[in-house]
C-alpha cells in the first residue's frame, strides 16, 4: 500500500525535517474537548538523532506523569531544562556552573514563577533596574554592577533564544530590553623598568613554582589554566618553544580537570626567549630534586606547574601564590595581568598585531585590537609625531 498523499517522509513518526539541521517534533497529548488528536509541536535543531532523543524524553515524561504543557510552564522550570540541555550540549563545567550562578541568584527569584508564554519585556525590564539599584532581585546588597546586569541579560536572551527554537516563544522578549552598558574592565600592566624589577625580586622567591610560571607569564602571555595544564611533552627546550594543548580549571565536586583548547587558535605553538627557556630549565632542576625528595608517593602527570606530590594545581592556589608575591613587593597587578603586560609590549615594541593576537590565542585580530585599543591608540600618536620627524630632520639636512 502506498504513501498516503500529503504525508511527507519522517512525519508518520512524529518527526519531521523543516531545514538542513531542523526538526519538527509533535507529541501526542491525547484528545481535546471536542474529540480531536490533540498535540504539543517543538523544533529540535542538530541531527535526526537529536531529535529523536527529545521525542523519546517527552514520551518518557509523559509516561511519568511529569510533562509538562509548554503554556503552562514557568520561566523558573524551563531555565532547569535549559540547563540540562547545556549539559548536554557538552558545555564547559564553569561555563554551566556560571549560567546556573545567574539564573538561581537573579533570575528565578525575580521572575521565576512566571509563564514563560506570559513573561514581558516590562518584567524583564523591571528585573534589571532592580538589580541594578538594590542587589540583588531579594533586595539584597547595594546595587550590581552594570557588567553584573548585562550579564544577566545575556544569560536570560541566551535561554529565551532557545525557548524560540523549541516554539515555546514567538520573540525574545529580552531581546527589547535594555540592560545596562557594562563598565570597561580596568586593565593593568608593568613597564619595561617595573618588569625588570619583578623579575630581580622573583630570583630570590622560594616558591621555584611561582617563580617560573611568573617569568612564563610575562614571556609568553599564556593564559593562567593554559599554564597550569602545560606539559613537559608540550615544551621544546632546545628550540625554545612551548604548545598549548589543554587548559586546567577547577569544577566543584570533580577538582582539577583539563579541557582542551575551545577553537584552533587557542591551540598553537609559540616561540619563547631565552629568559623563559632558562626559567624552565631551572624549574625542572627544582622539580627533579622535589620528585626525588616525595620519591614513590609522587604521582608524576608530566605537568610542568604540578603540586609538591604530582597532582594539579587549583588555579586559585596560583593566584593566592602570586597574590603573596605582589603584596610583598608592593605590586598592583593580578596575575592575569602578566598576560596584559606581554601584549601590551609586544605592541609597543612594533611587533605586528597579527603576531600579537597569534601569540595570544585570539580568535580573531579584531579582539586583540578591541582588547588593547588603549595601547593602539597611543602608538597612532607615536607614529603621528614619528612621521613629522622626517621631515624635521630632512629640514636640518637641506639646512
Amino acid at each position: 500500500m502506498g504513501q498516503k498523499s500529503g504525508q511527507k517522509v519522517g512525519q508518520k513518526d512524529g518527526i519531521r525535517q523543516r531545514g538542513k539541521t531542523s526538526w519538527q517534533v509533535r507529541i501526542p497529548r491525547g484528545l481535546d474537548a471536542t474529540g480531536k488528536p490533540r498535540k504539543d509541536e517543538y523544533t529540535v535543531r542538530g541531527t535526526r538523532e537529536d531529535a529523536e532523543a527529545f521525542q523519546l524524553q517527552k514520551l518518557l515524561e509523559l509516561h511519568q506523569h511529569t510533562y509538562v504543557d509548554p503554556s503552562q510552564l514557568t520561566v523558573g522550570a524551563f531555565l532547569d531544562d535549559w540547563l540540562r540541555h547545556c549539559e548536554a550540549r557538552k558545555l564547559s563545567p564553569s561555563t554551566v556552573r556560571g549560567y546556573r550562578g545567574i539564573v538561581n541568584c537573579y533570575i528565578v527569584p525575580s521572575v521565576g514563577k512566571t509563564k514563560l508564554q506570559r513573561l514581558t519585556t516590562g518584567d524583564v525590564q523591571h528585573m534589571y533596574d532592580k538589580a541594578s539599584m538594590t542587589g540583588r532581585v531579594r533586595g539584597e546588597g547595594d546595587g550590581l554592577s552594570n557588567r553584573t546586569v548585562f550579564h544577566i541579560h545575556r544569560v536570560l536572551s541566551t535561554a529565551l533564544n532557545y525557548a524560540v527554537d523549541l516554539q515555546y516563544l514567538q520573540t525574545n522578549v529580552a531581546r527589547f530590553a535594555h540592560p545596562p552598558k557594562p563598565e570597561d574592565r580596568e586593565m593593568q600592566a608593568l613597564d619595561v623598568d617595573a618588569v625588570q624589577k619583578m623579575l630581580t625580586a622573583l630570583e630570590t622567591w622560594p616558591d621555584h613554582r611561582l617563580r617560573a610560571i611568573a617569568v612564563i607569564a610575562i614571556f609568553t602571555g599564556l593564559r593562567r589554566g593554559e599554564l597550569l595544564g602545560l606539559r613537559w611533552r608540550d615544551v621544546d627546550l632546545e628550540h625554545g618553544t612551548v604548545t598549548v594543548a589543554q587548559a586546567a580549571q577547577y569544577v566543584k565536586g570533580e577538582g582539577v580537570v583539563f579541557r582542551q583548547p575551545k577553537t584552533n587558535k587557542s591551540r598553537r605553538t609559540i616561540a619563547m626567549p631565552a629568559t623563559a627557556v632558562e626559567a624552565l630549565k631551572d624549574h625542572a632542576a627544582a622539580q627533579a630534586d622535589e620528585i626525588d625528595l616525595v620519591g614513590e608517593g609522587y604521582v608524576s602527570q608530566d605537568l610542568v606547574f604540578a603540586s609538591a606530590d604530582g597532582s594539579p594545581m587549583k588555579p586559585d592556589t596560583l593566584s593566592l601564590a602570586f597574590r603573596r608575591f605582589r603584596v610583598a613587593q608592593k605590586l598592583e597587578v593580578r596575575f592575569h595581568d602578566l598576560r596584559h603586560t606581554h601584549a601590551t609590549l609586544m605592541l609597543k615594541a612594533k611587533v605586528p598585531l597579527k603576531v600579537v593576537s597569534k601569540r595570544l590565542g585570539h580568535s580573531t585580530a579584531k579582539l586583540t585590537i578591541d582588547t588593547y585599543m588603549h595601547v593602539l591608540e597611543g602608538m597612532d600618536t607615536e607614529a603621528a609625531e614619528s612621521f613629522e620627524g622626517l621631515f624635521a630632520e630632512k629640514s636640518r639636512d637641506e639646512g
